[in-house]
């Protein structure tokens, strides 16, 4: 019992540290996961109740997408104009309206137009979220990180209760749905610029001083470097909505979408329990190798689907994968936005979203004509190709960055 108790400490001292704001900013993002995760549902709602066909449902949400990219750069630039608390309750307004505005269009051109708005503001959200987190955590870089695996593990366990709650609400149907989620996202929105509106310590002159006194260690070269290998291992990400479901089922039948369902929840119960303590651990290592490494774990545990066709195999791939994706995304984003200018981090958290939007974009279409023309496997070792690429750029990078001492 005593070593269950001290083991348990251990665990639990990985989430302590954090100023009570970021705490607070974790919780909003939390819920605004549970709801959003309505979005994944979208295309059964554009198929079976408005009857639109497949293919149109399917361009329908690909302006998600799109709205993503314009939303995650123009919102990082607000970032750097306006108190960032601003930018969330204002982005938290705009998805509310998205999703009460649904409940009522039914023509594809005004559907399309709608899951632009909400791709905008939902990943405009993220943004000024992460950049909001990240001023509160001041000059401490060890905050900052585990603030990033926190958000990142809180934003996985929320999407996690969202399949649950769309579950279970789902027979009340999907407008009623729209109407709770809309609702929901309106109180958050009030709440987050009422709450924090009245605080002197996010004034713009203040958050200005901030940018001030932060590091200054801008070097664009390495930035635009990272943001490559943020894109190329975005592909690979992007076939998890994209060619993963499919090769899943094709070698797996006699698990058919139970094995999708299985790989998905540990992926999510994976980074909801241990990214925090993996991020925090590796934190004394040098980030730039550690995102390099993420990237290679992130490809080599698709590439391990092509090894055997034991389902086993595939649950090995899903937890190499997932470490690769905790240690990609939590060191990536730090080094993003301490190497961003002095005075306009929000531009580089922008740009890191921005580029990332566009690689789920343009993963699922190159993977699926990989997939259909070439083989099912070509995928996976163009992942692992990835994988390595980024591991000896990263290498090179760590060799040749003079200003980025870590």
């Amino acid at each position: 019992m005593s070593i269950l108790l001290s083991v348990t400490k251990k665990y639990l001292k990985n989430y302590s540290g954090l100023p009570n704001e970021v705490w607070k900013a974790i919780g909003i993002h939390f819920l605004e996961s549970v709801i959003v995760g309505l979005f994944y549902w979208l295309s059964l709602y554009f198929v079976n109740d408005l009857n639109i066909k497949v293919s149109t449902a399917g361009l329908i949400i690909s302006f998600y997408g799109f709205g993503a990219i314009f939303g995650s750069y123009v919102n990082g630039k607000l970032c750097d104009l306006v108190s960032s608390h601003y930018i969330c309750a204002a982005n938290l307004l705009i998805v509310s309206i998205g999703y009460l505005l649904l409940i009522y269009l039914v023509k594809v051109e005004w559907l399309c137009l709608d899951v632009f708005i909400l791709g905008f503001s939902g990943y405009g959200f993220i943004t000024s979220n992460y950049f909001w987190i990240l001023e509160k955590c001041n000059k401490n870089e060890n905050q900052k990180l585990k603030a990033i695996n926190i958000l990142s593990a809180a934003a996985n366990c929320g999407l996690s209760v969202s399949g649950i709650v769309v579950w279970a609400l789902v027979p009340w149907g999907y407008k009623n749905l729209f109407w709770i989620s809309g609702v929901f996202l309106f109180g958050f929105a009030i709440y987050v610029f009422m709450k924090y509106s009245s605080q002197k310590n996010v004034t713009v002159p203040q958050i200005i001083n901030q940018k001030e006194n932060s590091k200054n260690i801008y070097d664009p070269t390495l930035l635009y470097q990272i943001l490559l290998i943020v894109f190329l291992t975005g592909l690979i990400i992007a076939q998890l909505s994209a060619t993963y479901s499919l090769y899943i089922i094709n070698i797996f039948p006699q698990w058919g979408i139970l094995g999708v369902t299985i790989l998905f929840t540990l992926n999510s119960l994976l980074v909801v329990f241990f990214e925090t303590p993996i991020g925090n651990f590796c934190n004394k290592y040098n980030k730039v190798m550690l995102t390099g490494l993420g990237a290679f774990l992130i490809g080599f545990g698709m590439f391990a689907l092509t090894l055997s066709s034991m389902f086993s195999i595939a649950v090995l791939g899903c937890i190499i994968y997932t470490l690769g994706e905790i240690l990609f995304f939590s060191m990536a984003q730090v080094i993003c936005y301490e190497i961003g200018r002095p005075g306009s981090k929000g531009n580089s958290i922008g740009m890191f979203r921005m580029v990332y939007a566009g690689s789920r974009i343009v993963g699922p279409f190159a993977g699926g004509l990989l997939y259909t023309n070439i083989s099912i496997n070509s995928v996976w070792y163009i992942s692992l190709l990835i994988g390595l690429f980024s591991l000896g750029a990263c290498t090179l990078i760590k060799k040749q960055s003079f200003s980025f001492s870590y």
